[in-house]
């Protein structure tokens, strides 16, 4: 197996190790375009519907001086025409303008436009008008490519921010790997075109690790970054073997490094409390028995600061508890003396 394949098959194989580029800058520049298209159509969807509204005022409608005078006319020609019938005679036809025997074309056009605007005005306020207009409605087909684009950009959002809450990739992984794409016996440089060098030119804040190995608090990821690392150095790599012999590395566990880290705090935090009994029973000074307890309290309260991700609260109490028994301790034994 060569090529992308090969890279494949290790990161199956172990999931920690699995990292990929983040893109952000595609990310933020998509959504930023994805932004101005949906700026432009709001600005069209307003403007539309604003016409929508305004089609209902027509202004050709006359004055009323005007109206006056059209009906003074219209009356006229009724007269006249009703004299010429009587002048005619029976059995002869009256000379009919041809505007009163004809239907005007511009008549059917106005009433036509008329009643557009009209449904225009109506589709502002009824969706189903709207969605349903004899001819399609401009409003209602800004408002569909909207819905597409919002959903895009909706999308888009959601996508980035939860890919932005997702770990990067424990350093000494991606250390590895960087070695992995080197070595001959290993990787033997598995890619030749633009991403060959993605991994070993990207920190890791520039990497996003779909499952990256990490403890709950400070003292398991010193563990799982650094001390199982000198501990392989120092004495894994002569009691550890290979996964395998033509890959040529070795693999820990990282419930057994978690495990030891959860051991080595328990020793501090008991080495702490009977170190600060020990020293308090060989000193008779009160003040310098003080100077005991004031000197552990703060080496105990660095230590929770530098080992755990206990909150302020609970690093409040667990100091005032520590404190307390000293304080006990060294009451007590005052009393006897």
């Amino acid at each position: 197996m060569a090529g992308y394949g090969k890279i494949a098959d290790l990161m199956a194989k172990h999931a920690g190790i699995a990292s990929f580029q983040r893109f952000d800058f595609l990310n933020t520049l998509n959504i930023l375009f994805l932004q101005a298209e949906l700026v432009h159509l709001e600005e069209e969807l307003r403007e539309s519907m604003r016409e929508d509204l305004e089609s209902g005022r027509n202004p050709d409608i006359p004055e009323q001086d005007d109206a006056e005078s059209v009906d003074k006319n219209t009356n006229t020609n009724d007269r006249s025409t009703i004299n010429d019938h009587r002048r005619s005679g029976p059995g002869i036809e009256p000379d009919i303008p041809s505007e009163m025997s004809n239907t005007n074309p511009d008549d059917k056009f106005e009433s036509r436009s008329e009643s557009e605007n009209s449904e225009r005005v109506e589709s502002a306020k009824d969706w189903y008008v709207l969605a349903n207009m004899e001819n399609s409605s401009m409003t209602w087909d800004i408002m569909l490519k909207t819905r597409e684009k919002l959903k895009e950009y909706d999308k888009a959002i959601l996508h980035y921010t939860a890919m932005k809450k997702q770990s990067s990739p424990n350093p000494c992984d991606l250390k590895f790997l960087r070695r992995w794409f080197k070595e001959k016996t290993m990787g033997d440089f598995p890619l030749i075109g633009l991403d060959s060098q993605l991994w070993e030119t990207s920190t890791p804040p520039k990497l996003i690790a779909p499952k990256a190995r990490k403890a709950e608090d400070p003292l398991g990821s010193a563990f799982l970054s650094k001390v199982f690392v000198w501990w392989h150095y120092c004495i894994g790599h002569r009691i550890k073997k290979h996964v395998d012999e033509e890959s040529q590395y070795f693999e820990y566990s990282d419930s057994r490094v978690l495990r030891a880290a959860n051991i080595f705090s328990s020793i501090i935090s008991s080495a702490l409390l009977v170190g600060s009994v020990i020293a308090l029973a060989f000193v008779d000074n009160v003040f310098v028995r003080l100077g005991i307890v004031a000197a552990f309290t703060q080496l105990f309260s660095l230590t929770l600061v530098l080992v755990t991700n206990a909150r302020n609260v609970e690093m409040f109490a667990a100091t005032a508890a520590f404190v307390a028994v000293q304080v006990v301790f060294v009451g007590s034994t005052y009393t006897r003396s």
